[in-house]
């Protein structure tokens, strides 16, 4: 009797074992689900700053008068220098969430490799990226990463 008692409890044990698993591995694929739409929102995200603020560059640029006074040169060169600021901290925020791995690596890599190579060695922005005293740390270890 006593036997029977222990094996029914052991079975019982098994069964909820068994059912914690499988809840388990269910939550665990659920989890994983979400973890890869929170990565492609991530990257839409990202793609979308990138352009956003290279076509205000290209918007602003195109609404520049040819004729301009030295005080309105200034101002513009002054607006101008703001919108390259928001280009490269768009890169940086992608490149910061690049070296968090809150995104998929292989295809950043792919898509941004040449992008990144392009602004760092371009000499609109070349003194932004000159160690020690740059704030674009993240771009630059990518950049340094994929040089060649």
């Amino acid at each position: 009797m006593l036997e029977q008692l222990q094996t029914i409890i052991s079975v019982g044990l098994l069964i909820v074992s068994m059912l914690t698993l499988i809840t388990t591995v269910g939550y665990v694929m659920i989890t994983r689900d979400q973890s890869l739409t929170s990565k492609g929102i991530l990257e839409t995200e990202i793609r979308k700053n990138i352009v956003e603020t290279r076509l205000r560059i290209i918007e602003y640029a195109n609404k520049i008068p040819d004729k301009l006074s030295d005080n309105e040169k200034e101002s513009i060169k002054l607006i101008i220098e703001s919108l390259y600021e928001d280009y490269r901290n768009a890169y940086e925020d992608a490149c910061s969430k690049y070296e968090d791995k809150k995104i998929d690596r292989k295809r950043f890599e792919k898509m941004y490799k040449d992008s990144i190579r392009q602004l760092v060695e371009n000499s609109v922005h070349k003194e932004f990226y000159s160690e020690p005293q740059t704030k674009y740390t993240c771009t630059l270890n990518f950049y340094k990463n994929f040089k060649n």
